[in-house]
């Protein structure tokens, strides 16, 4: 077996405002970091892990620490214990919003927006022999959730159906992330939607769905809209009304409309009635006693 000798290479110059490049130095090879991923809800908070944790707030006087995106966007920059002057931007997005643990490491991003979905690296570095050697390095991925509103079912049946109807059914939600899809069950069966998405990746997604539906019977419909590992669903139910009315009177002879009839005309008879037993009760005494 033969030993090949690498020379040691200088290292890269960094643009300003970047530290390190994603991965990790290993024996004169480049190896790709695992990825965790991590979710958050928007205006919440989100607590990224690094990869080592100190003994103590003090320790972090021999290291260095830095938090940046994978574009190498700097978040949080700490060395010798202090954080390193001028390392973020003053005009960053980050500012205000993030602090880093002095013992863990962990980044808290507070509160989380849309622009935060992202990929995150720490990097540690510890002091040995008066240089910084790579300690850890650790990717993190960031992923931003904001809840859908409970779906919102209607249907526009004509008020004169009869018999087989077609009726379109719509569904909407609105104000979620990450990008939605919509699925529904239809008396037990799936059904595809017609999905009409609003087409954003910085901003909330609302999102409608239509489906056109021959309506014979009752039916009973779920619109569910999913999202990342989330989801939310509403039900509906719809009936030919019309058509079941005129089952009924099919059945019974009569339907309700026609027994109202026969009872609004009994009503009156009877009082009729009543009215004529009344005048012939009062005046049957008069009429004996007048001379024949």
């Amino acid at each position: 077996v033969r030993l090949e000798h690498h020379k040691n290479t200088s290292p890269r110059k960094v643009p300003s405002g970047r530290i390190f490049q994603s991965g990790q130095w290993k024996a004169g090879a480049f190896f790709a970091q695992e990825k965790k991923e991590f979710k958050a809800k928007l205006g919440e908070r989100a607590l990224l892990p690094c990869c080592r944790e100190l003994p103590s707030p003090e320790s972090l006087y021999n290291y260095r620490v830095y938090w940046q995106t994978i574009q190498t966007e700097v978040i949080q920059a700490y060395s010798g214990g202090k954080p390193v002057p001028d390392s973020v931007p003053v005009n960053s997005k980050y500012v205000n919003r993030t602090e880093m643990d002095l013992q863990n490491l962990t980044l808290l991003i507070s509160p989380v927006e849309l622009s935060d979905n992202n990929t995150y690296e720490c990097i540690v570095q510890v002091l040995e022999n008066g240089a910084y050697r790579r300690a850890c390095a650790k990717l993190v991925a960031l992923v931003v959730v904001a809840d859908f509103s409970k779906p919102v079912i209607s249907a526009e049946v004509p008020k004169d159906a009869c018999g087989s109807t077609e009726v379109m059914v719509t569904c909407s939600s609105h104000g979620g992330f990450a990008e939605p899809r919509v699925s529904g069950i239809l008396n037990n069966m799936s059904v595809n939607w017609q999905t009409n998405l609003s087409d954003s990746k910085d901003s909330l997604y609302n999102v409608t769905a239509k489906l056109q539906l021959n309506l014979t019977e009752e039916i009973f419909l779920t619109c569910t809209v999913e999202y990342d590992v989330y989801k939310v669903s509403s039900n509906y139910t719809l009936s030919n009304r019309v058509k079941t009315s005129s089952k009924r009177e099919g059945r019974g002879g009569l339907g309700w409309s026609g027994w109202l009839r026969i009872l609004v005309v009994f009503v009156v008879v009877f009082v009729i009635c009543q009215t004529l037993s009344r005048h012939l009760r009062r005046d049957l005494p008069a009429l004996r006693s007048s001379p024949s």
